[in-house]
């Protein structure tokens, strides 16, 4: 039997630079971290379809080492990549040493609501949500002056009379026009800023500065864009992410994402789901987010 200290200098280095060899090698031979859904890809019997993953590398890689997939976009942390490759390549992917995570560009969705139509209220009204809230005894002191605020949804309506004073800025991730084109993010934007102006509606916040991102057309739209939105919303420095889409399936990397805004102090709110129950989506049942369920004015 040896001991550590019959051992001479030169014996103990050799020890040391095995021992810490063998612990990097441990290291880059840990399994890429895959989610759910790509477990249930690798049991399709149809292995030659292609479709969408989105990577997370340990470092940031050149487009030229992407030799096994087909790049779609870039992400601001370089280390992301949005990549196109087969289900029989994925099992190759998995053993890469460079990725740590590989998740499928999930769908999200957000509800499908039309937002209301300032033409039709003559005179301006304070909504029940308000009331009940008493939100608008505060309105002496806040209003939301100086707070930005910015909503992940299907564009904002910049032109709306309740609303062209708040929206400062936007930006579309699906077409060059971040206007909403289907309703619910003009219908959020309209509850949180809608300002006071003897018309349509007041909003929770009527002074509150809104920064539109826009996803989607429709109601539904891929993780990799809402991925993309919130990377610009932390980018823009805002004081308040909305995030009005929600995904079934857990995703380490936007759960990364929302962490690190978190930790810059940024607030972050989500949809928990329009499904009636106590299930909830994500990325509200993150930690660090503040899940939003809707109701009415009987609480039903």
């Amino acid at each position: 039997m040896y001991y550590w200290g019959a051992w001479n200098g030169k014996d103990k280095l050799i020890f040391i630079g095995l021992l810490i060899s063998f612990l990097l090698i441990l290291r880059n031979t840990e399994a890429v971290q895959v989610d759910e859904q790509v477990s249930q890809l690798l049991q399709q019997p149809d292995q030659s379809k292609e479709v969408n993953f989105i990577v997370k590398f340990k470092a940031d890689v050149q487009d030229q080492q992407l030799t096994q997939v087909r790049k779609i976009r870039d992400f601001k942390d370089q280390r992301v990549k949005l990549v196109r490759s087969k289900i029989a390549d994925v099992q190759q992917l998995i053993s890469d040493p460079r990725f740590e995570y590989l998740e499928l560009d999930q769908q999200t969705t957000i509800p499908n609501e039309v937002a209301l139509n300032p033409q039709e209220q003559e005179a301006e009204e304070i909504p029940w949500n308000i009331k009940k809230t008493n939100a608008h005894t505060a309105w002496q002191t806040v209003r939301g002056k100086d707070v930005t605020v910015a909503i992940i949804d299907s564009g904002v309506d910049y032109m709306h009379p309740d609303l062209q004073e708040r929206v400062t800025g936007g930006h579309s991730l699906v077409d060059n026009d971040y206007k909403d084109l289907h309703g619910h993010g003009t219908l959020v934007a309209g509850v949180l800023a809608s300002t006071i102006n003897d018309m349509g509606i007041v909003g929770i916040a009527p002074e509150v500065n809104i920064y539109a991102l826009k996803i989607t057309n429709t109601q539904t739209a891929d993780l990799s864009m809402a991925i993309a939105a919130v990377e610009e919303a932390v980018e823009k420095k805002v004081d308040i992410i909305v995030m009005s889409f929600g995904f079934p399936f857990y995703s380490q990397i936007i759960k990364d994402l929302v962490d690190e805004a978190y930790a810059q102090g940024i607030l972050l709110v989500a949809a928990s789901g329009n499904s009636g129950d106590t299930s909830m989506m994500y990325p509200a049942k993150y930690g660090n987010v503040i899940a939003v369920g809707a109701t009415n004015a009987d609480d039903g």
